[in-house]
């Protein structure tokens, strides 16, 4: 059930990235009341007894929404499935395609249909190391269907190459917006008993068996395509900060940024660009949250302004960890004197400021970029959130989302500023967002979309051993996005906890609504790539990708199950109207 927004107000009184117009559209004023939104029905989803759930081998969406009395008929139309003509082969930095066991990647994650002079591309990244993008122009037919035209791979070599790109936004401005997620440890390499990140190492040493560079990877990429063509542009920005984004989400101000951090012990960031549409420079903050029951007030902690321009010759230089940081490990908890405690994903340090060099004058300044969570934990902030995923936002209420994954580990354990009852199955998040607002060192933050607050709008329910989730509510909420016009919070699940995952609707203008579900996907499948893109052909779209099905937690497929059931399913759900 969705809950609403408690209204709750933590008062604080102490390279060159694209250009745009002064004239950029700003986020839309919040009223003092906000009128309901349309009447809006989504049919049910086809019934299907739990042994046909149990066999699935394709997803399955309802077939229609009615929108104040007028029904509209959806359906999911899938555009690719990986292996189909290329799409998803990893190169190597001379764009030569890999061709071991691995060569292709079957997490297809994030979708962004952007139109430039008349035509519409479908960019696609896909969540591996090496990581892969490709740019498909569209065909749209007279009924408002889309087809892939071909698929153009994408060249990051110019950037060290792509790792794990997870969720993104078609940006205010019209590109791709990407995220680099579980940033390599740059203190350490990893060793074989570490099983993620040595298999995100040495699956970038395929891209460049001359060696990785940690510091290479973890920033927002973005890709502009130039003309009808598909030429395009890259660039990764270092300003926003370095760490394990699920996601950075610009605000309609085109200024304003919410990034996530994936991961246990994770902390949740602001940043404000100096220009709009251009995130090379900026104000980067790190939230310290002040439990309320259930809430958290938010206290933002300036982590100082950065560029681009000043960042990257040191990551071209090749930047080490000893550059930034002194470290001891902490005994029973306690650091020496001068040393601060930080608690993050590669586990408990104590922490200071390596001393200014002739290579790095300012330490601090590097370190809140390149080790952007180390240095947050340093100042102070909580580290203490447990995958961080999806953001989105509502442009009527200025209501900015955050999806959980779940509330375990840092989260239920007492120590810091947060500790909740565990709850498996997570919650979505909702923050108010209000102008005028200062930081912890009483400096006024430059934005007028700054949240106060994080209050649990949509809340997973637990069965009662714990071991799954009810069937009527979220299990595990991964991407999200919000559909404007219908004024529905669109939730993604990656779980275990549901039979099969779902892809949920939920009004954020009735609390007592009853969540609907919109899809259901094979088992072992996740629904990623969610992202509402509300002027194509006519028509709006959601994007929807159906991952890994049947492939993951899963040892061997069972029979009548056949290897082509597991690729990867890159689609979309609609047509709705536009807005």
């Amino acid at each position: 059930m969705f809950h609403g927004a408690r209204g709750l107000v933590f008062s604080l009184v102490a390279c060159g990235g694209p250009k745009v117009s002064p004239e950029a559209p700003a986020a839309a004023p919040v009223p003092s009341a906000v009128a309901s939104g349309p009447a809006v029905r989504f049919a049910p989803l086809p019934a299907m007894p739990p042994q046909a759930l149990a066999r699935l081998t394709q997803p399955v969406a309802v077939p229609e929404v009615t929108i104040d009395g007028v029904a509209h008929p959806i359906r999911y139309t899938v555009l690719r499935r990986t292996g189909e003509e290329g799409f998803g082969q990893l190169h190597d930095r001379d764009m030569t395609p890999l061709s071991d066991d691995h060569a292709l990647c079957n997490e297809q994650d994030f979708n962004s249909i952007l139109t430039v002079e008349g035509q519409p591309f479908l960019v696609s990244h896909f969540e591996c190391t090496p990581g892969a993008m490709t740019v498909s122009p569209l065909d749209i037919a007279d009924d408002g269907t889309l087809s892939i035209r071909r698929s153009i791979p994408v060249d990051w070599a110019s950037v060290g190459g792509l790792w794990n790109p997870c969720a993104g936004q078609l940006s205010p401005w019209n590109t791709h917006l990407g995220s680099e997620e579980y940033e390599p440890d740059a203190r350490a390499e990893p060793t074989e008993d570490q099983y993620w990140p040595h298999r995100a190492w040495t699956g970038m040493q395929r891209f460049d068996p001359e060696g990785v560079d940690p510091y290479a990877y973890g920033w927002i990429p973005e890709v502009r395509i130039t003309d009808a063509e598909g030429h395009h542009t890259v660039v990764k920005h270092l300003a926003p900060g370095r760490a394990s984004h699920e996601i950075a989400y610009v605000l309609p101000d085109q200024r304003t940024v919410y990034l996530s951090d994936d991961g246990a012990a994770v902390g949740w960031y602001l940043f404000v660009a100096d220009t709009p549409g251009d995130l090379s420079a900026g104000h980067l903050y790190a939230a310290r949250f002040e439990q309320q029951g259930d809430t958290f007030g938010i206290g933002w902690i300036p982590l100082g302004h950065a560029s681009d321009e000043e960042l990257r010759p040191h990551l071209e230089r090749g930047l080490s960890f000893d550059e930034l940081f002194q470290v001891e490990e902490p005994t029973d908890g306690a650091c020496a004197e001068g040393f601060a405690f930080v608690r993050h994903p590669y586990g408990e340090e104590c922490l200071k400021l390596a001393e200014p060099s002739e290579a790095v004058p300012d330490p601090a300044l590097l370190a809140s970029r390149f080790e952007k969570r180390r240095y947050a934990g340093l100042m102070g902030a909580s580290l203490e959130l447990v995958k961080g995923e999806g953001v989105s936002y509502d442009p009527v209420r200025g209501r900015v989302y955050l999806a959980v994954s779940k509330l375990d580990e840092t989260m239920s354990d007492d120590q810091g500023q947060v500790s909740l009852p565990p709850n498996g199955c997570g919650v979505v998040y909702g923050g108010p967002t209000a102008k005028g607002v200062v930081d912890t060192q009483g400096h006024p933050i430059p934005s007028d979309h700054v949240m106060t607050a994080l209050e649990p709008d949509v809340v997973g329910r637990p069965t009662a051993d714990g071991a799954a989730c009810e069937a009527d509510s979220i299990a595990n909420p991964d991407n999200i996005t919000f559909m404007p016009g219908l004024r529905r919070l669109i939730i993604a699940e990656d779980t275990a906890k549901h039979p099969n995952a779902k892809l949920w609707a939920a009004s954020v203008d009735d609390p007592s609504a009853p969540l609907q579900a919109i899809m259901v996907a094979p088992p072992y499948a996740e629904f990623t790539g969610l992202h509402w893109i509300g002027h194509v052909g006519g028509h709006g779209w959601l994007t929807v990708t159906v991952q890994h099905p049947w492939s993951e937690g899963t040892d061997e497929l069972p029979e009548g199950i056949h290897p082509e059931d597991t690729r990867t399913f890159t689609g979309v759900l609609g047509p709705f109207p536009e807005g």
